[in-house]
Order: C-alpha cells, then structure tokens, then sequence
C-alpha cells in the first residue's frame, strides 16, 4: 500500500483526465462521422435529383418519345404527348447504366416502356408525378389538337403519369 496520499490523488487524478481525453476523442470522432455522413448524403441526393430533373426534361421533350402535330406544310412536336408506340428507355431519357428508371401512366398501354424497374427496394429515389397527353399514333392532325384546345371532344386524353428514377 503506498504510504503517500499525495501520490494516490495524483494517480487518480491522471486516470481521471486519461479517460476524460478518451471519451472526448470518441466524441469528436463521431460527431466528424455524422458530419461526414451527411455531406455525403446530401451529395448523393442533390445528384440524384439533378438526373432526375435530365430525365423528366428528356422524357417531356423527346421527338423519339413524344406526338407531333402535323399539317400539310409544317410539324412541331407536342411535348408531354405519348402515344402507344413511345421508345421509353434508359438513353432516350439521359440515364447511365447505373441508374434504373420506372414510367407509368396508369390507363394507357405503353408498348415499348424499356423504363419498368422495380423501385420498392431502393431508399433513395428521385419522384415525380405529372400530367401528360396521350394519344393512339405519334401524329396527330392540326384539326384534332385544334379541338383539343377548344375543349371539344378528342381522342387526346388526359392523364396522370409517374417517373422515378434511382441508383
């Protein structure tokens, strides 16, 4: 047994600050972690959601997707238009391999939709619901889309859509 008091409050006192510098040091290197994870996260999300934007952009604007309105002199593309036969892929919508795409419009057949992958697993997504004109062929007469703006009855419907894109 040590005789000297002094040097057991001394002992005590340096393994007192030994395990206060340790649990300090556990500390930081969590809260560095939590820090660490998030910046990572909030990176993968702001990509996510950038390549999100390219497809739905891609997706509502594409000549190889979307109708055109025809007359005899002239022919412009109707964006957000799709019709039975729209080429719904990966590259018509901007996304590399390591990306997977789902696009429905519930009540409307989409033939050639490459773009049905399975989203239920993935944690993070990029999703987007919106509105789109369909449409039986990929050219529709100036008269028809005339009478569509005017409200009259048309065979270019009306219909809710869906787009999730994730890695």
């Amino acid at each position: 047994m040590i005789k000297n008091k002094k040097a057991q409050v001394m002992l005590l006192d340096v393994l007192f600050a030994i395990v206060l510098i340790i649990l300090i040091f556990f500390l930081l290197f969590k809260v560095s972690e939590t820090k660490m994870y998030a910046i990572n996260s909030s990176k993968q999300i702001n990509e996510l959601e950038s390549v999100g934007n390219l497809a739905f952009n891609k997706l509502t604007n594409n000549t190889l997707i979307n109708c055109k309105v025809i007359d005899q002199k002239n022919n412009f593309l109707l964006k957000n238009c799709f019709y039975a036969d729209s080429n719904i892929n990966k590259q018509n919508l901007g996304l590399g391999s390591e990306y997977f795409c789902n696009f429905e419009i519930p009540g409307f057949n989409l033939n050639n939709n490459l773009c049905s992958d399975d989203y239920s697993d993935s944690n993070n997504f990029f999703a987007i619901s919106f509105q789109v004109n369909t449409f039986g062929s990929k050219e529709i007469l100036k008269s028809e889309y005339l009478a569509n703006i005017l409200n009259k009855e048309t065979t270019i419907d009306l219909k809710n859509a869906k787009l999730v894109v994730w890695k």
